[in-house]
């Protein structure tokens, strides 16, 4: 089994610069493929223009932390995503995400049509799990979303400083501010709430994966 990807720009219309956009697409994306480097089957690539995104997963407990890295480099532009559980058959041999194909991206577009469909950020297609685990993990990837539209710029740039130095003074050192106004901005963004969601996400994403009893 295998977990695939497909996100698209939520209001692609709006995006004025987007040759700009696309700069910072392409940075945010090779910067996701280093992070969890170990764990792509496939690391995530432009799959037309600058509107949809593809990627595949070895393993899913980090499908909804790729959503949140790739929000947070392009916001406040943001993706909705479908995580699509099963099997590639095509393009594993050479070639990148958008060359791959097989049942696990036919359920992620149907996952992510869902999510289009519902105003929903993050949905997921996995045959043999129960629908209300799916909705209780995709409301929780939601308040997520919700949380981070609700930003000012000055919290995005503090949460992203933050999370790429460890420490809030490292953060005010980077951003030329001061401990406690890193402080405040992180506590406006709710930010231990959503760190909090990302780890249950992750934790619970595992279940994604099948059994080597189940095969």
């Amino acid at each position: 089994m295998y977990f695939a990807i497909s996100a698209d720009l939520v209001n692609s219309r709006g995006v004025r610069d987007r040759a700009g956009f696309a700069r910072q697409l392409k940075k945010t994306l090779a910067a996701l493929g280093q992070r969890f480097e170990g764990d792509w089957l496939r690391p995530p690539v432009i799959a037309r223009g600058i509107d949809e995104v593809s990627a595949a997963l070895k393993r899913p407990d980090h499908a909804f932390d790729a959503l949140v890295t790739l929000n947070l480099g392009v916001w406040p532009q943001r993706f909705r995503a479908g995580v699509g559980v099963g099997h590639i058959d095509v393009g594993l041999h050479g070639g990148d995400a958008a060359d791959l194909d097989g049942t696990a991206f036919h359920n992620a577009s149907e996952a992510i049509r869902r999510a289009a469909r519902d105003g929903q950020p993050f949905a997921i297609a996995a045959p043999g799990i129960s629908t209300p685990q799916i909705r209780m993990a995709e409301a929780l990837a939601a308040f997520h979303a919700r949380t981070m539209a609700d930003w000012r710029p000055q919290m995005h740039r503090s949460v992203v400083a933050y999370r790429q130095t460890g420490t809030q003074h490292a953060a005010a050192r980077k951003l030329r501010s001061t401990q406690q106004s890193i402080s405040r901005s992180l506590g406006r963004a709710r930010h231990e709430d959503l760190l909090r969601g990302e780890e249950c996400l992750r934790h619970w994403l595992v279940v994604l994966q099948p059994t080597r009893d189940a095969g």
